[in-house]
C-alpha cells in the first residue's frame, strides 16, 4: 500500500496542536470512578452496619464533590492533516487544516479553521 504510507508520511510532517479540555459530566465520572469506586450496597444486619454504610456514602460523595470542584481536563492532540481512503476512486485524500499546519489555530468560534483537500494519493 504505497499510496497509504505516502500519505501518512505526508500527515506525519504535518504540525500538531495540543490544548486542554474539560471532561464532560461521563467522563469525569469514569475517571473519578477507576479510583473511587462507589461502595458497595449491603444488606444491613444491624443499626452499626447501617451506620458504616452510610458513612461511607457520604465520605465517597465528598470525595466526588472535591474531585468535581477541580474542574478536570482532558489533552486533546489535533493533527493539521488527516488522510482519507476512498476505495471507489483508488486514492486517499490529504486534508489539511491550514490555521493547525500555520501554527494560529486557537480554541474558539472561528479561529479552529477547516480540512480541505490538499494533496491526493492514487493507488
Amino acid at each position: 500500500m504505497q499510496a497509504f504510507e505516502q500519505c501518512e508520511n505526508w500527515k506525519d510532517n504535518g504540525n500538531t496542536v495540543n490544548y486542554s479540555s474539560g471532561l464532560n459530566m461521563a467522563e469525569a465520572s469514569a475517571k473519578f470512578g477507576v479510583n473511587y469506586p462507589e461502595p458497595k450496597v449491603m444488606e444491613y444486619g444491624n443499626l452499626t452496619d447501617k451506620i458504616n454504610s452510610t458513612s461511607k456514602w457520604e465520605q465517597w460523595n465528598i470525595a466526588r464533590e472535591q474531585f468535581l470542584a477541580t474542574q478536570p481536563s482532558k489533552r486533546i492532540r489535533l493533527y493539521a492533516r488527516t488522510c482519507i481512503d476512498k476505495k471507489r476512486q483508488n486514492l486517499f485524500l490529504g486534508f489539511e487544516n491550514k490555521l493547525i499546519q500555520r501554527g494560529a489555530w486557537q480554541d474558539e468560534d472561528g479561529l479552529r479553521g477547516k480540512p480541505e483537500v490538499v494533496k491526493t494519493f492514487r493507488y
